[in-house]
């Protein structure tokens, strides 16, 4: 494991970007519980939204195939 992070961290469209150039299949699941996250929930067949932001909550009406996970 590394100390740190490597850069770049990803959010936003930059995910969707990444998992373009190195996956060539669609994407069927997609995890995330940020609003940052919604570009790359959105590009999955099956958005999973675990222990979302009250700020993602409030924006869940955008994914409305989403499957939401809480505690």
């Amino acid at each position: 494991l590394l100390p740190a992070l490597a850069d770049p961290v990803l959010a936003g469209p930059a995910k969707v970007q990444a998992l373009a150039r190195h996956v060539p299949a669609p994407v069927l699941a997609a995890f995330g519980d940020d609003v940052r996250d919604l570009p790359l929930l959105r590009c999955a067949r099956v958005p999973v939204v675990v222990h979302p932001t009250l700020e993602l909550l409030a924006r869940l009406g955008e994914l409305p195939d989403a499957v939401v996970v809480t505690p």
